[in-house]
């Protein structure tokens, strides 16, 4: 058996290559169990996507993503993803309902973390 090792360059590169690419984030309403083999969010809400704020810190990114006070409302918000700007997904989270109204602001935080030995 050959050992691959990967280095810490080679990590450091493949986290800004997705930095630059995952430019996406968005809610949704659906109510299905996150899966490897999700394509999405269950039910997208247009009305949620928003450009993501990202930082990259060694091997870590980390991507933010705000709902002010005008986005979102009257929605019962289930579930996140980021998303590449090709439209495909990197992740999907689900959460217990919150409901969106003008008094709620909604911050999603998300660190990938990329390691290799």
């Amino acid at each position: 058996m050959v050992k691959i090792v990967i280095l810490s360059e080679g990590i450091i590169k493949v986290i800004g290559l997705i930095n630059t690419a995952l430019t996406i984030g968005q809610c949704g309403t659906g109510t299905s169990v996150t899966t490897e083999e999700d394509t999405g969010l269950d039910e997208a809400q247009g009305g949620t996507q928003k450009t993501l704020s990202n930082n990259v810190a060694d091997k870590l990114l980390t991507t933010s993503f705000t709902l002010n006070t005008n986005d979102g409302n009257g929605l019962s918000l289930t579930e996140f993803e980021n998303q590449f700007n090709t439209g495909e997904s990197l992740s999907r989270i689900r959460h217990t309902p919150i409901s969106k109204d003008n008094t709620k602001e909604l911050t999603y935080i998300v660190t990938y973390s990329l390691e290799g030995e």
